[in-house]
């Protein structure tokens, strides 16, 4: 699995947007970062051996900049605690995502169809609502718009209740360039944005996991 500064990396070097972050190296560098996006922060262990980060003590959310450097610190003793043979590479800090719907966009290799983009209903609720739908990548704008018609999900992004009205063109976009990413990459075998937060400040996934298929899987 790459980490999650080499994964937002390649996402943003493809034109698909991951909001502002950073990448600290110690416990005043979160402090710095906090203070310097002005806001609440979330803030994110970076290690090869902790692939759930919530579970391992690796997550802290809306972080202030009073606080930022002891919350590190105790992200930090969480993680070594959990799992002893971690090795920390840094922490990610990001603004916390504004309010909006909260979607998933995913990818994977079918044997057959090749690589398979995956869009829906995303966050704490993905597995409750099983609301989720496939396309073969790539794929056209209009054929993203069409999955997102398919979906639950999709009754939410035109200001349902008190969530924000979402741009659809700017979400299909999104899943074109999802789409884009994977069909030129074989090497990708998984892709997993979860949570992709849809709101009036654009589409921004929060999490972002990539799986690299081993060589003798790519041909």
């Amino acid at each position: 699995m790459l980490d999650e500064p080499t994964g937002r990396a390649l996402l943003a070097d493809h034109g698909i947007a991951v909001g502002p972050w950073a990448l600290a190296s110690t416990a005043e560098d979160v402090a710095s970062a906090v203070a310097e996006f002005g806001g609440p922060c979330a803030v994110k262990v970076v290690s090869p051996q902790v692939v759930h980060k919530s579970e391992a003590g690796g997550v802290r959310l809306d972080v202030v900049a009073e606080n930022a450097a002891d919350q590190a610190r105790a992200i930090i003793g969480d993680v070594r605690r959990a799992v002893p043979e971690a090795h920390i590479d840094g922490m990610i800090v990001t603004p916390m995502a504004p309010r909006g719907v909260e979607l998933l966009v995913g990818a994977t290799r079918d044997p057959i169809f090749g690589p398979v983009v995956a869009f829906g209903s995303g966050g704490v609720l993905v597995e409750a609502l099983a609301d989720v739908t496939f396309r073969a990548a790539p794929f056209t704008e209009l054929e993203a718009h069409e999955m997102i018609r398919e979906t639950i999900a999709s009754r939410l992004l035109d200001g349902y209740r008190h969530l924000p009205a979402v741009d659809r063109d700017a979400l299909a976009r999104f899943l074109v360039r999802i789409g884009d990413l994977v069909a030129v990459h074989p090497e990708i075998a998984e892709l997993d944005l979860n949570p992709v937060v849809a709101s009036r400040a654009g589409i921004v996934p929060v999490d972002v996991r990539i799986v690299i298929a081993p060589e003798e899987r790519q041909s």
